[in-house]
């Protein structure tokens, strides 16, 4: 957890979390883009970067909607409160099953499935903080720099096995612009970069 009596933690990095996840807390309902990059090690050792676009849909507290094209793979989800249903575009098969009553409750159900934290799912969460915050050993402050022609607080942050880089619009709408993760006991430190773009909070979702 951050901590102002840890040097290696900047209160001011702290404060911008906290406040960019109580907007997003905040929010009854948002849609957001994000165009997103990730990295791979070939056989052969060499790198290749895949690229896909994710469009999600927000109604809290237990609507979900996730249009993920990609490289790699292109999927849909729904989640209703009661049903989470993935399609697999490109094989026009589907799988659905009994799903937790919360958005977070089916975060944890997938991060169950998959053995592992599903990359930006911290933004549906009811409580983004707790989750942003987790392993955090050092936060720095890196000053205002761009994200997609925005400027941005630029953030450090470092766990464990991850570096992470996050751009938090600078100004009234306290929203994330960029986050890139860099994975640093993966072999070739992989990197997993989305850059976010079209927040709407009134989105008026059915």
């Amino acid at each position: 957890a951050f901590s102002a009596e840890n040097t290696a933690l900047d209160p001011r990095v702290e404060e911008l979390v906290k406040a960019t996840a109580d907007y997003l807390k905040a929010a009854k309902e948002f849609t957001v883009h994000a165009e997103i990059t990730v990295d791979d090690t070939l056989p052969t050792g060499q790198s290749i970067q895949y690229a896909a676009t994710l469009d999600a849909a927000l109604k809290r507290p237990n609507r979900l909607r996730t249009v993920y094209r990609g490289d790699k793979r292109n999927t849909s989800a729904w989640y209703d409160g009661k049903t989470y249903t993935r399609l697999n575009v490109d094989q026009n098969l589907y799988a659905s099953w009994k799903a937790p009553s919360t958005v977070d409750g089916l975060i944890d159900k997938l991060n169950e499935k998959l053995g592992q934290r599903i990359p930006l799912s911290s933004f549906f969460s009811q409580d983004p903080y707790k989750m942003w915050r987790e392993g955090i050993q050092s936060a720095v402050y890196a000053g205002l720099h761009l994200a997609g022609g925005t400027p941005c607080h630029h953030l450090l942050l470092s766990q464990e096995d991850i570096d992470g880089q996050v751009w938090i619009e600078e100004g009234s709408q306290l929203v994330v612009r960029k986050v890139m993760l860099t994975y640093k006991n993966v072999p070739g430190a992989p990197r997993f970069t989305a850059l976010f773009s079209d927040w709407d909070f009134t989105p008026r979702l059915p």
